[in-house]
């Protein structure tokens, strides 16, 4: 992988390596070496779409990794907030986040990392945003997995009280 990110320099070269590992990724028998496919491809190449269509696999990755959910999943939250930094792109950073507390199985830090993906999203266009859920949403649909769906629809909602409270603000001075 070291010997790829150092090679691959353009956006344009960076957006074939992220295509190719989400292809490498449905043939991928282990669930391990599918979630370390999708983080470099969330952190390595930072394409806002490319991050948008890797949420639902990660999802299901740490799900295949963990089917009873007993793990929090935690070294893949981790990996993603000690990076997030390390995306230039705000639309990337959001998905980021929203990774973040769709792969997190304890309902506490869930919550706490929705907040923060409302916080940052908020800033973002907001169609953008609606765009990236309801594409998630539709995958999941097709998938038939309705805990992703319950966790699009919380952060959704999480969105929709962070942009109430950021406009009452700017109203209120």
């Amino acid at each position: 992988m070291r010997f790829i990110e150092e090679y691959a320099t353009s956006d344009a070269l960076r957006h074939e390596v992220a295509s190719k590992l989400l292809t490498f990724f449905q043939d991928a028998s282990d669930p391990q070496a599918k979630i370390d496919m999708l983080l470099t491809v969330f952190v390595g190449y930072g394409d806002p779409d490319m991050t948008g269509r890797a949420i639902p696999l990660l999802y299901n990755a740490v799900k295949e990794r963990d089917p009873a959910g007993t793990d929090s999943n935690k070294d893949v939250v981790d990996y993603l907030v000690t990076n997030v930094d390390k995306v230039k792109d705000l639309r990337s950073q959001v998905r980021l986040y929203l990774a973040r507390a769709v792969v997190a199985t304890k309902q506490e830090l869930r919550e706490k990392l929705l907040a923060e993906f409302a916080k940052v999203a908020a800033g973002i266009d907001q169609n953008d945003v609606h765009r990236l859920l309801e594409g998630i949403a539709r995958t999941a649909r097709v998938d038939t997995n309705p805990d992703l769906l319950r966790i699009l629809d919380s952060a959704s909602k999480s969105l929709a009280s962070e942009t109430n409270k950021h406009t009452t603000n700017i109203t209120q001075r």
